[in-house]
């Protein structure tokens, strides 16, 4: 009679320590999980960083080009006056 309430002690016990080790594994893998998310959004976040980078950078030397042919076409618009005075 001591024995069986014994095994039953120990019957419990050691379906109380299945159970936790399955609620542990399942955190474990929902941990996992979670950090494979983390880390897809961090890897998109960068992309998206780096492609609002790049078309800032677009723009920037865009701007730059056409502000360079404005001084280019101002100066010979210059050039063409001066001689235009210096034929008259």
């Amino acid at each position: 009679k001591n024995n069986t309430q014994l095994f039953e002690i120990k019957n419990k016990y050691k379906e109380r320590l299945i159970k936790k080790e399955a609620y542990i594994s399942q955190q474990e893998h929902v941990i996992e999980k979670k950090k494979r998310i983390f880390s897809q959004l961090l890897f998109v976040i960068a992309i998206v960083f780096f492609a609002f980078l790049a078309v800032l950078f677009l723009f920037y030397h865009k701007a730059k080009v056409r502000r360079v042919k404005e001084e280019q076409e101002h100066k010979a618009i210059k050039i063409k006056h001066e001689k235009e005075k210096l034929d008259v």
